[in-house]
């Protein structure tokens, strides 16, 4: 019961940050202006924050290359299976 306790937590922690990866890779390529739907600038997102000091900023294809899509995808994956062995495991 405890090994399928844990698993099945791992599974969810594993679904959460997954999720927040993808949502964070979209979020990127919709500020970088290689979204589908993409009817403006790069830059119209964000012209109503004024000038923020965020210290050094990362080019994009920085952002763009650390893999957050497919980091996604594999901790999506990763907590499906966990979730499964958690259910099999009751």
């Amino acid at each position: 019961m405890l090994v399928a306790a844990v698993t099945i937590g791992v599974g969810l922690v594993c679904l959460l940050y997954g999720a927040r990866s993808l949502r964070v890779g979209r979020a990127v390529r919709r500020l970088a202006g290689s979204g589908p739907d993409d009817s403006s600038s790069p830059g119209d997102a964000t012209d109503w924050l004024g000038p923020v000091d965020e210290g050094p900023v990362e080019p994009r294809e920085t952002v763009l290359e650390r893999g957050s899509i497919e980091r996604g995808v594999g901790l999506l994956v990763l907590g499906a299976v966990c979730l499964l062995f958690g259910i099999l495991a009751v």
